[in-house]
């Protein structure tokens, strides 16, 4: 079973501002507002230590400033991994019913699984000045980090249980909830469980589930080593079905299968019905979303 957690407000720091940069760069502040402009007649000297001081401090320069005298957008960010997921499609679409009673609009941002990615949609998002912004995973560059904590802001990490949460937490921890359904399998009598992920360690939700399974079949003294990789996040079901016949083909005695996602699990279903002509409810199918 999941456990969900939500965590008490932290009070945010206040964003930093163009003054603190300036004072750190030993400027002014109308050459820090001149060297964060590309047109901007600054020398590289002065321009590298501004950057410097700005990547420090986290600050995110304010573009709506001069328009927006209450420093109210009237939207929230969000990030996800992926829109062609249900779940994370479900997400979205709870966070806009969420927001809209409160006179909010979501500006939606993708970051395919790529925490590269996310610190550069993450400055983007923050140079509106969003009213708060959620993002998927407790873990981001160190960049990204320092720029959400800088925000002044209210930041909401899902889809998980981070160690050293920035602000708001509303999650489950990937790892508990894996090694849960392994033991629940176990419980049912299955003996030869296996997991199929996927190839990358980009979805690092899928790696900590991964962990969990480990952990399970470790705490239980159960064959080891019964993992199939087989493509990157998010596992489209037509993976999840070449992952199964591979597993199968590979341990023909396995009789459990946990899988990352919905879509690799139903493909696996699939999979067995077709390539494998098994029917799965012989078997033990374990899906986390």
């Amino acid at each position: 079973m999941k456990r969900t957690r939500t965590t008490a407000r932290r009070v945010p720091k206040r964003p930093a501002t163009m003054a603190e940069v300036a004072a750190r760069a030993g400027v002014s502040a109308m050459t820090v507002s001149r060297a964060l402009k590309s047109d901007g007649a600054v020398s590289q000297e002065t321009r590298q230590r501004i950057l410097a001081a700005v990547e420090e401090l986290g600050y995110v320069l304010d573009l709506s400033a001069g328009a927006l005298s209450s420093k109210r957008t009237g939207f929230v960010a969000a990030l996800i991994p992926s829109i062609n997921n249900s779940n994370f499609s479900d997400t979205a679409r709870g966070i806009t019913e969420a927001i809209e009673g409160q006179g909010l609009q979501m500006l939606l941002g993708y970051t395919d699984y790529d925490i590269d990615k996310e610190e550069q949609l993450v400055r983007a998002m923050l140079t509106r000045r969003p009213d708060g912004i959620i993002v998927t995973d407790g873990r981001h560059t160190p960049k990204a980090r320092r720029m959400l904590q800088s925000s002044g802001i209210p930041v909401v990490e899902t889809w998980d249980l981070p160690a050293d949460p920035i602000d708001h937490v509303v999650g489950f921890s990937n790892a508990e909830a894996s090694r849960a359904l392994v033991h629940r399998l176990y419980q049912k009598g299955y003996r030869n469980i296996a997991f199929i992920g996927g190839a990358s360690r980009r979805d690092t939700r899928g790696a900590d589930r991964r962990l969990g399974y480990k952990r399970a079949i470790e705490e239980l003294g159960l064959p080891v080593g019964r993992t199939i990789s087989f493509g990157n996040p998010p596992i489209s079901m037509q993976q999840g079905g070449e992952a199964i016949v591979q597993l199968i083909e590979q341990w023909p005695h396995v009789d459990a299968a946990v899988c990352v996602s919905d879509l690799s699990a139903f493909g696996a279903i699939t999979g067995c019905h077709s390539a494998c002509n098994i029917d799965p409810l012989s078997r033990g199918i374990g899906v986390q979303n």
